[in-house]
C-alpha cells in the first residue's frame, strides 16, 4: 500500500485533493496561499529530516489536516480556532482537559484516531519512499524560500482578531504563531493605548451612600440562553408557547463570545472591559488578566461594605476562573466541590439551592452586610446529543426542529422552571433595602450557528455584529424601584455600570465614565463610533493604576 501512496501520480493526485478540501476548510480565498505555503514548508522541513520527497509531501498534508480537525473541534466548542498558546494554557490546565474530555468525548474521539493514523503513515510512507541523496546543508536552504512565501502570504490583518472565529481552520494555528510576539512586545490593545497622550487620573472616591438601606443584588449567569425568537426558522411552540411568553420583555445584549468561553462575558460583565479588544488573548482573559485589573463591580461593592460572593458550577482552578475572580473583589467563591455538585452539569436547583443556603445563614447570623452574589447556571450547556434528565417530561417536546436544537430548548425550559422558585426565596427573604437580580445570557449555544450563517448569508462567527453575539439581560426588582433602563442593544461591558446607575448602587469616577462612553459610542463599545474615545477611557485607567495591560 505504502509503495502505491508514494507513486509520483498518487501524490500528485492526493494533493490535488487535499488542496481541495483545503479550499473547503478555510472559506476563504485570501487565506489559500498561506495554507499551501504551509503545506509547502512541512514538506521542505520533513525532506530535511527524512531525505524522502514523496514521503515528506504526503505528511505535510496529513499534519495540515489534522490541525484543522482540531482547529475545526474546537471552534465548535469555543467558537475559537486553534491557537498556539492553547499550548501554554489549556492544554497544561489540567480541569479544563478534564471538563472536555468528560463531556466532549465523542466530538473529540476522532483526533486520537486521526493521530494514530498519520503517525501509522508517517512510519510506513518513510520506509517505502526512496531517499535522496542531497547534502543537509541544501535540504535546510530549502528552508529559507518556504519561510519567505509564509511571510509574503500571511492573510492576517493586524487587529483583525474575527481570524480565529469562522473558516480558516486548515490556517488558524499556523497563523496564531505570529502572536508569540506578545512574549516580547504586548498585544495591539496595549499599543495603541501606550500611544494615547497620559490622561488624568481617575479619583478614587467612591460613592457608596446608606449601606444600612441597600439592596441585596443578585447576578444570574444563564448560561447558553438567549432568546429563540431570534431565529426564524426555530420551533418553540408558537407565538404563545412557554419560551416565546418567557423572553419576550428581554433586552438585547451583545456578547463576545458563543459556543463556550463563558468567561469572556463574566470577564467583561465585572471589569467594563472589551474583551474583544484584547485580540486572540480574548479566549484566554482569567489566565492573562488576573491581578492586572483593580477596577470592578464587586470590587466596589467590597468596598462600600458589601459581603462579595462568587457560585460556581466549575472548579476553581478551570481556566484560573476561581482566582481571577478572587483577584476582582469576590471575598468568597465557591466552586463545585464546594456545592458538592456531582458535576459540572447538575441541574440549576443545585447551585440555586446550594446559594440560598448561603443567603440563609448570612441572614440568621444578622450580618449587617448586603450581599452581592454572582451566580452561574449549567442546566443549558452543551453538547445536546443526550436527554438531561430524561425522566422529566417538557410540555411541547419535540418542538419540530433537529434533535440537537430541540435538546437545548428542553434544557432551557428545564433552566426557566429551576428559576422561578430561587426568584420566589429573594423576594420572600429580602431585606429592608429590597433585592435587585439581574439575568443574562452569557452566549449562544453551538447549535444556533447554523442558523445565524443563513441569516448573514454567509460566517456568522467571525462577523461581531451577527445575531450570534446577541443573548439578552433582565432585572428584577423585589421591594425596590429602580430607573428606567435604556433600550439601546448594549455591549456586556456597560452592563454593570448600567445596573449600578438604575438600582442606585455604589459608584465611582470610572462607572460614571463608562455610562458616559455607553452614550457616547452608542452602547457600542468595540464599534464605537469613534474608538478613540475607548483607547482614551483604556488609557485613563492604566494611567490611574487601575488597570495593567499584558
Amino acid at each position: 500500500m505504502f509503495d502505491l501512496l508514494t507513486r509520483r501520480i498518487v501524490v500528485l493526485a492526493l494533493s490535488v485533493v487535499g488542496a481541495g478540501l483545503l479550499i473547503a476548510l478555510e472559506r476563504d480565498h485570501a487565506s489559500v496561499p498561506f495554507a499551501l505555503a504551509v503545506v509547502l514548508t512541512l514538506t521542505v522541513l520533513s525532506f530535511a529530516l527524512t531525505r524522502r520527497v514523496a514521503a515528506s509531501l504526503l505528511i505535510a498534508w496529513g499534519i495540515v489536516f489534522l490541525v484543522a480537525a482540531i482547529s475545526l473541534a474546537k471552534q465548535r466548542l469555543m467558537g475559537f480556532n486553534a491557537h498556539v498558546f492553547d499550548l501554554l494554557t489549556f492544554a497544561a490546565d489540567a480541569e479544563s482537559v478534564l471538563f472536555v474530555l468528560s463531556n466532549y468525548w465523542k466530538t473529540l474521539l476522532p483526533l486520537p484516531v486521526g493521530l494514530l493514523v498519520v503517525v501509522f503513515l508517517v512510519r510506513g510512507l518513510v520506509k517505502a519512499d526512496r531517499p535522496q541523496e542531497m547534502p543537509s546543508r541544501w535540504r535546510l536552504a530549502g528552508l529559507v524560500p518556504a519561510f519567505a512565501l509564509l511571510f509574503v502570504t500571511y492573510p492576517r490583518d493586524p487587529g483583525d482578531h474575527g481570524y480565529y472565529m469562522g473558516g480558516h481552520f486548515a490556517s488558524a494555528f499556523f497563523v496564531s504563531l505570529a502572536d508569540a510576539s506578545f512574549l516580547f512586545e504586548g498585544i495591539d490593545l496595549t499599543r495603541e493605548v501606550a500611544a494615547r497622550e497620559m490622561p488624568a487620573q481617575f479619583d478614587d472616591v467612591q460613592t457608596c451612600g446608606d449601606i444600612s438601606t441597600a439592596p441585596d443584588v443578585y447576578v444570574v449567569h444563564m448560561e447558553s440562553m438567549f432568546p429563540p425568537t431570534l431565529y426564524p426558522d426555530w420551533k418553540y411552540g408558537g407565538p404563545d408557547g412557554y419560551l416565546a411568553r418567557e423572553t419576550a420583555n428581554w433586552r438585547p445584549l451583545r456578547v463576545e463570545t458563543f459556543a463556550g468561553a463563558s468567561w469572556t462575558t463574566t470577564f467583561s460583565l465585572m471589569t467594563g472591559l472589551p474583551a474583544i479588544d484584547f485580540g486572540w488573548m480574548r479566549p484566554y482573559l482569567p489566565i492573562f488578566m488576573a491581578g492586572n485589573v483593580q477596577s470592578s463591580l464587586p470590587l466596589m461593592m467590597e468596598t462600600c461594605g458589601y459581603r462579595t460572593l462568587a457560585v460556581m458550577p466549575t472548579r476553581y482552578e478551570m481556566v484560573n476562573e476561581g482566582p481571577f475572580l478572587k483577584s476582582i473583589g469576590f471575598q468568597e467563591v465557591y466552586d463545585r466541590d464546594d456545592v458538592g455538585a456531582n458535576s459540572s452539569h447538575a441541574r440549576d436547583k443545585v447551585f440555586y439551592d446550594f446559594t440560598t443556603k448561603l443567603i440563609s445563614a448570612h441572614r440568621a447570623v444578622q450580618d449587617p452586610r448586603p450581599l452581592f452574589v454572582f451566580l452561574q447556571t449549567m442546566t443549558t450547556h452543551g453538547p445536546y446529543d443526550q436527554i438531561a434528565e430524561p425522566g422529566e417530561p417538557v410540555t411541547g417536546m419535540p418542538f419540530g426542529n433537529r434533535p440537537d436544537i430541540d435538546e437545548f430548548l428542553r434544557r432551557m425550559t428545564l433552566a426557566r422552571q429551576d428559576y422561578r422558585p430561587f426568584l420566589a426565596f429573594v423576594d420572600k427573604i429580602k431585606g429592608k433595602g429590597g433585592a435587585v437580580v439581574l439575568e443574562y445570557g452569557d452566549h449562544q449555544p453551538s447549535v444556533s450557528q447554523s442558523s445565524a450563517d443563513l441569516l448573514v448569508g454567509g460566517e456568522a462567527a467571525g462577523d461581531w455584529n451577527s445575531p450570534l453575539y446577541e443573548t439578552y439581560y433582565d432585572v428584577h426588582t423585589y421591594g425596590r424601584d429602580i430607573q428606567a433602563l435604556p433600550s439601546m442593544t448594549m455591549d456586556v461591558g456597560f452592563l454593570g455600570a448600567t445596573l449600578a446607575k438604575a438600582a442606585g448602587l455604589p459608584t465611582n469616577e470610572v462607572q460614571r465614565a463608562l455610562l458616559t462612553l455607553r452614550d457616547q459610542c452608542a452602547g457600542s463599545y468595540h464599534f464605537c463610533p469613534n474608538k478613540g474615545l475607548v483607547f482614551n477611557h483604556l488609557s485613563k485607567l492604566v494611567a490611574s493604576d487601575l488597570l495593567t495591560l499584558p
